[in-house]
């Protein structure tokens, strides 16, 4: 009977909700999202008798969430670790065109939300942690450019936040990611007045004449930029 009760396992949104109620307790407890973090680790590896469920791709954005959020100075790593097994454990990017709407914009949503958790990284949480979350922002908006699914204006707008966060103002390498970002961010139609506001903040006079140097009647203003810039922004 006690064997038969083990073989049977509780639905995986159960789960979910667990990690859900963690995600949304870290102002009353530091930890939650090693709390969460550890449930999934049990749902991964299954814990043997239990007959756990495998986690779902809500498991992981659940988490991902809560890793945005957190305080703990080595939460890109934690973002970026979670994000990869989240990967695997799903349709092959390459065949990302195969499955549906819901699950790619969850998927583009993981790589957000890892972008986020560099973007926010504690400006007191040592040189060594703030490195590796600029290394982490950087790697995983060019995963994200290089696979099937893109970037959307929330990873661009994101990535500039790190950007501004992350690296020294009057940095080269700080202007040369921004810019370079932006570039491909107005290539791709996702330009927003948030988005334009935070390069014109981050970057020097110079750096934002320079990107407007070829453009007619240029003078600075979002809305004199050219429309093709935003054609696929959502308000």
């Amino acid at each position: 009977r006690n064997s038969s009760h083990a073989s049977k396992s509780l639905p995986i949104v159960v789960y979910n909700n667990v990690i859900h109620a963690w995600a949304w307790s870290r102002n009353a407890d530091p930890d939650a999202s090693k709390f969460a973090e550890a449930i999934l680790n049990r749902l991964e590896s299954g814990s043997g008798s239990l007959n756990l469920p495998k986690p779902d791709i809500i498991s992981y954005r659940l988490v991902l969430n809560a890793l945005e959020h957190t305080k703990d100075p080595d939460k890109a790593e934690r973002a970026q670790s979670v994000l990869n097994r989240c990967i695997a454990s799903l349709p092959a990017v390459s065949e990302i065109d195969n499955i549906n709407y819901q699950l790619k914009d969850s998927i583009q949503g993981a790589y957000n939300s890892v972008l986020a958790a560099c973007a926010y990284t504690p400006s007191n949480a040592g040189d060594q942690a703030r490195n590796n979350a600029a290394r982490i922002l950087i790697e995983t908006l060019r995963d994200l450019n290089n696979s099937t699914l893109g970037s959307n204006q929330e990873s661009f707008s994101i990535f500039i936040q790190g950007c501004t966060h992350l690296f020294p103002p009057g940095s080269s390498d700080r202007a040369l990611l921004m810019r370079a970002a932006l570039q491909e961010c107005c290539e791709k139609g996702f330009l927003t007045a948030k988005i334009w506001d935070k390069f014109c903040n981050a970057s020097s006079d110079e750096d934002v004449q320079s990107f407007l140097s070829g453009i007619e009647k240029g003078d600075g203003s979002f809305e004199a930029l050219p429309c093709d810039w935003n054609r696929n922004a959502s308000p």
